[in-house]
């Protein structure tokens, strides 16, 4: 018999192909040096800010 586990319902989106999808590539710019990393709430938040609204 195969272990399983359960996966709590509102946390299986998580789970998903499409976001499995998006996790392993995250992963890959992350590995390749993309990505940035802010430091507090209010740097991230000017950083949303300065994108250009379609």
């Amino acid at each position: 018999m195969l272990p399983t586990e359960v996966i709590d319902a509102s946390q299986a989106w998580f789970w998903t192909p499409e976001w499995q999808a998006g996790e392993r590539e995250a992963d890959e710019e992350y590995a390749r040096g993309g990505g940035k990393v802010y430091m507090d709430e209010e740097s991230f938040q000017a950083a949303l800010d300065a994108i250009p609204q379609e």
